[in-house]
């Protein structure tokens, strides 16, 4: 479990993401879900793409429950002062991370015999 001592995360509604963290723990749990844009001593600058949150979910078996909760859990105090506008900003961003990995479970292709010919 996370504890927000090793950072803060906000959550923009152009998916753009801002970590205040030095932890190299952080940086790499990060970088399975998140584009990183740019790395300065203190923080991450990163954003949500549909192609790395669902890579995150085909290849490293993480789920859109699991990213959210990673960073709803860590929000910055100050995204948790202003509830009511920022987390309904961010929720619709966590609803794409939803919508992202249920693409994924569309449709699944299965090899199939035709028969015919049946009387």
């Amino acid at each position: 479990d996370a504890s927000p001592s090793l950072g803060y995360v906000i959550v923009e509604s152009n998916f753009r993401v801002y970590v205040y963290t030095a932890s190299r723990a952080w940086i790499e749990v990060l970088n399975l879900f998140l584009r990183i844009l740019c790395l300065l001593p203190d923080a991450v600058v990163a954003t949500l793409t549909r192609e790395q949150v669902q890579f995150a979910v085909r290849h490293y078996g993480l789920s859109a429950d699991q990213i959210v909760a990673f960073l709803s859990r860590n929000f910055h105090p100050r995204m948790l002062e202003h509830a009511v506008d920022d987390r309904d900003k961010s929720r619709t961003v966590f609803d794409q991370i939803h919508l992202w990995e249920r693409e994924l479970e569309r449709y699944t292709a299965r090899e199939a015999y035709y028969l015919y010919d049946f009387e």
